[in-house]
């Protein structure tokens, strides 16, 4: 790694070109605590469009850059926020976030509007994901612990994908997975997307990070409907007022 890491002021990169804002109009907010981001949106707003706009905000603080094996490593440092990748691939930080969308409502599309990106100062060789070892397939006749049997284990180093490190295009070339996971939780419809806050050109070893992603929901109809609870825990209760 050349360079100071994600601490000191960055320098922006436009890395995407930024698309038109909709006439549609902003929604309003109230953030809370439940799941993973857990956004309930004003009523009278929700049933005048089937679109629901998003803003996640990402900051150097939320890592931190360190080595390991001639590598350098992400370690993620904000709650819902995990290293994501296949075998191979660079190791780069995965941020799983769960919204609360109307009733009798599923996620059709997820569009990203814009996009703030930052070069993060330096060169980086990221870390490839490891190969997990599987305890289940190791012979254990004598009935030792998972914890002995990981710790004895040769452990086999996963080399870095040539067909991806060898390229500059931008892994992994996305900021938000293209489709929602619906389902739902104590009543309320659940949507699950992975928003990949960091982007990387292997080649020439330039890393950037989005520091703001604004998407959006496009929402269908569906005559599935959860059961809705009468009561809810008090700290819960808030979050279900207006869906």
């Amino acid at each position: 790694m050349k360079g100071n890491g994600l601490k000191p002021k960055t320098q922006e990169v436009v890395e995407m070109a930024k698309i038109a804002r909709t006439e549609e109009g902003t929604a309003r907010w109230a953030w809370a605590y439940s799941l993973v981001v857990a956004l309930t949106p004003i009523a009278s707003e929700l049933r005048a469009q089937d679109t629901l706009f998003f803003t996640l905000m990402f900051k150097n603080q939320d890592f931190e850059l360190t080595t390991q094996d001639g590598y350098d490593r992400i370690i993620p440092r904000r709650d819902n926020l995990y290293t994501s990748g296949n075998p191979g691939e660079p190791e780069l930080p995965a941020y799983f976030a769960n919204f609360i969308i109307p009733p009798g409502k599923v996620v059709h599309e997820v569009i990203v509007q814009e996009v703030n990106t930052r070069q993060i100062p330096g060169t980086y060789n990221i870390y490839p994901v490891q190969a997990p070892l599987w305890l289940e397939e190791i012979p254990n006749p004598r009935g030792l612990s998972k914890e002995w049997l990981q710790e004895s284990q040769p452990v086999k180093f996963t080399d870095p994908d040539s067909s991806i490190y060898g390229s500059d295009s931008l892994w992994p070339g996305v900021y938000i997975s293209d489709s929602a996971n619906d389902g739902f939780f104590d009543g309320a419809t659940i949507a699950s997307v992975v928003v990949y806050p960091f982007q990387y050109r292997p080649l020439t070893g330039r890393l950037f990070l989005a520091k703001k992603i604004t998407f959006k929901f496009i929402l269908a109809d569906v005559s599935t409907m959860p059961d809705r609870p009468a009561i809810r825990a008090p700290h819960i209760q808030p979050l279900y007022l207006f869906t």
